[in-house]
C-alpha cells in the first residue's frame, strides 16, 4: 500500500470514528432528556381514629321501671298520706276515694243478685211441680248470671277506689291533694322501682346516631364533680325527630344505684378505635383519588424506591372534617398535594411542608 492510499484509509477511519462518537453522544443526550424528573409531592401519615375531641350530649338518668299511679275510677280523694320522696312497700295503701257511690252501687247489685238467686231456687221447685216452663226457668238463670256480673263489676269499682303500691320503691311525685276531684286515669303518684336498673336517655343528632350500635361503650358524667359512670347502649331509635333531627338513644348505666331519678348529666360515646377489633384511620379528604360503593383509592409512598403506588382502601365515612378509612397499614405515608399529577410507579420527591 502506497502512502496516498494509507492517508485515504486513515481519513476514512477518522471519519467513521467521528460518526460513532457523535452517534453515541446523541443517544446519550436523548436518553438523559427522556427521563422526567421526580414529581414533588407532600405526604401525610393517617392517624388512628381516636376520641381526640370529645362529643358530649345531655342525658337524663332514671329508673328503668317507673310507673304512673292513678285511680281507675273517678271521684273525690278522701285520704292521701304519702308524699314525694317517701319509700313505700309493695301493696302499701297510698290513697282512697270517697266510697259512698261505689258502696251504693255494690249494695244495689247485691240486692238484685240475691233476689234472682232466690227466684232460681223457687223456680227449681215449681219446675218439678210443672207450674212453670223450662224456658221461664232458663230466663231466670240468665238474669241471675247477668246480676252476678254486675255485682262483680260493682265490687271491682269499689276496690279501684283505692291505690296500692305496685312494687317497693320511692315516690317521685305527688300530683293530687285530699278533697280534690279527679278523673279516671289522672296521675296521682309517680313511683320508681329502686330494684330496677338505671337508664339514661339522650337525644343524639341523626348523623352521629348512625355510628352507634347496641353494646357500644359510653361514659356518663353527673354532678358538679363530674363523676364518671360506665354505660353501654341498649337501644338506638330508628326514627329521627323531624323538628330536631335527633334520634333517641337509651343506655344502661352501671354503678349508679345511689343516683336519684331525674338526674341530668352528659354522655360521651367512646369511639370505635377504643375497641381492639378496630383498625380505622383518619385521612384528609384531598388524599382520596376516587371512591365508589365504599371502595376508594389513594397513592402511597413506596419508601424503598421513592415511587407512588396506587392502593385500594375502604371508605367508612367522615369523622368531623377527616375521612374515616380502613385497609392501610399504620405508619404508611399517603400522597396529598401533587397526587393528582402522579401515575402508578412514577418517581416522586417528598418535600417538607
Amino acid at each position: 500500500m502506497n502512502n496516498s492510499k494509507r492517508i485515504q484509509y486513515s481519513s476514512c477511519l477518522g471519519q467513521f470514528a467521528l460518526c460513532l462518537t457523535l452517534l453515541f453522544a446523541g443517544c446519550t443526550q436523548q436518553t438523559q432528556v427522556s427521563i422526567p424528573p421526580p414529581i414533588p409531592i407532600r405526604t401525610i401519615q393517617p392517624v388512628a381514629e381516636t376520641k381526640s375531641v370529645a362529643e358530649l350530649f345531655p342525658v337524663t338518668l332514671q329508673r328503668d321501671r317507673e310507673a304512673n299511679i292513678s285511680f281507675r275510677v273517678g271521684g273525690v280523694i278522701e285520704t292521701i298520706n304519702i308524699r314525694a320522696g317517701q319509700w313505700v312497700k309493695s301493696g302499701q295503701l297510698l290513697a282512697t276515694l270517697q266510697q259512698t257511690p261505689y258502696i251504693s252501687n255494690k249494695t244495689k247489685a247485691a240486692a238484685e243478685f240475691n233476689k234472682l238467686q232466690n227466684a232460681v231456687q223457687r223456680n227449681q221447685e215449681l219446675l218439678k211441680a210443672g207450674a212453670i216452663s223450662t224456658a221461664t226457668h232458663q230466663d231466670t238463670q240468665d238474669a241471675l248470671a247477668s246480676a252476678r256480673a254486675a255485682l262483680n263489676a260493682a265490687q271491682y269499682d269499689e276496690d279501684s277506689a283505692t291505690i296500692k303500691a305496685p312494687f317497693t320503691g320511692i315516690v317521685l311525685t305527688r300530683e293530687a291533694e285530699k278533697g280534690e276531684t279527679i278523673a279516671p286515669g289522672q296521675r296521682v303518684f309517680r313511683i320508681a322501682d329502686q330494684d330496677s336498673l338505671v337508664v339514661a336517655k339522650a337525644a343524639i343528632p341523626a348523623q352521629i346516631a348512625q355510628r352507634l350500635h347496641i353494646g357500644d361503650a359510653a361514659q356518663i358524667r353527673v354532678g358538679f364533680e363530674n363523676k364518671v359512670l360506665p354505660a353501654s347502649i341498649r337501644f338506638v331509635g330508628a326514627l329521627s325527630d323531624s323538628r330536631t333531627a335527633t334520634v333517641t338513644v337509651e343506655l344502661l348505666v352501671q354503678q349508679a344505684a345511689a343516683i336519684a331519678s331525674g338526674t341530668v348529666g352528659s354522655v360521651e360515646f367512646l369511639s370505635k378505635s377504643d375497641r381492639k377489633s378496630s383498625d380505622n384511620l383518619l385521612l384528609p379528604p384531598e388524599a382520596l383519588l376516587e371512591a365508589k360503593d365504599g371502595v376508594g383509592y389513594v397513592y402511597v409512598l413506596d419508601a424503598q424506591n421513592s415511587t407512588a403506588r396506587r392502593t385500594p382502601i375502604k371508605v367508612l365515612g367522615f369523622e368531623g372534617e377527616l375521612l374515616r378509612i380502613s385497609g392501610l397499614q399504620k405508619g404508611i405515608k399517603v400522597l396529598t398535594a401533587g397526587a393528582g399529577f402522579v401515575s402508578e410507579g412514577q418517581k416522586v420527591q417528598e418535600i417538607l411542608p
